[in-house]
């Protein structure tokens, strides 16, 4: 789960439809993404800090919950995953 992106979201009163719309995604898919049943793709990570969240770190906000950062997650097919 994207607890940090959530938090953000909330802060700005923003829903999952405002943020996917922004993007180019649907809500549900985005939802799928920030509670962890997919994964965000780097375009969509870095759309969404350019376009809402200019202010803030990527890494902040796609800290994952386990403490794993994204610089330590992106790999080759331009996913986050989990490498341990």
């Amino acid at each position: 789960m994207l607890r940090n992106l959530k938090a953000e979201m909330a802060r700005q009163g923003l829903s999952n439809k405002d943020v996917a719309k922004a993007i180019g995604i649907s809500d549900r898919a985005l939802g799928n993404k920030i509670n962890g049943a997919s994964e965000p793709t780097r375009r969509e990570m870095i759309d969404i800090k350019r376009i809402l969240f200019n202010h803030l770190s990527i890494v902040y906000l796609f800290e994952l919950d386990e403490g794993n950062r994204i610089g330590n997650l992106f790999t080759d097919k331009g996913k986050i995953g989990c490498r341990k």
